[in-house]
This record gives structure tokens, sequence and C-alpha cells, in this order.
């Protein structure tokens, strides 16, 4: 895929404490306030090139990512594939 262009990556979260047991999770939806700050600067300059996907929470977060586009909504999103648990 390299020569095409195309670099895959498969982020992990780390390990955390989550419901009572030790898990890779991005974030403890438990604990996370609906107020707390976006990261979206990372994202913007190549958000067109950028395909996402994920399974469980990580798909919540491609699909939300896939409906609202560019964090600033001015560029779409390449693409995203989601997987429930």
């Amino acid at each position: 895929m390299e020569r095409a262009g195309v670099r895959v990556l498969f982020p992990s979260a780390e390990p955390i404490a989550y419901r009572g047991s030790t898990t890779t999770a991005w974030y403890d939806r438990t604990e996370l306030p609906p107020t707390a700050a976006e990261e979206t600067t990372s994202v913007e300059n190549s958000v067109g090139r950028l395909v996402v996907g994920g399974f469980s929470q990580g798909g919540g977060i491609a699909l939300q990512l896939a409906y609202r586009g560019s964090p600033l909504g001015e560029r779409p999103l390449g693409g995203a594939l989601c997987a429930p648990p």
C-alpha cells in the first residue's frame, strides 16, 4: 500500500481502569463530562485523506466523525468503517 501512497495505522488505546477491570479504552464514558474540550487541530489539514474506523467505542468515535465531517465543517472526511461490539 505504501507504493500507492497509502499509510495504514492501527492505534490502540492505553489500558485504563474501566468498569471494574483494566482494559484498553480511549476514555471512561461514565467519567467524561459532556462539556469536555475536543481536540480538532490535529486532523484539520488532512481530513479529506483520512479514513477512520473502529470497534465499540472507537467505532462510535469514527461514526461521529463521519457524520460531522471536518470538526470545522469545511471539508468531508475520506471515509469511515464502524463495527459494533
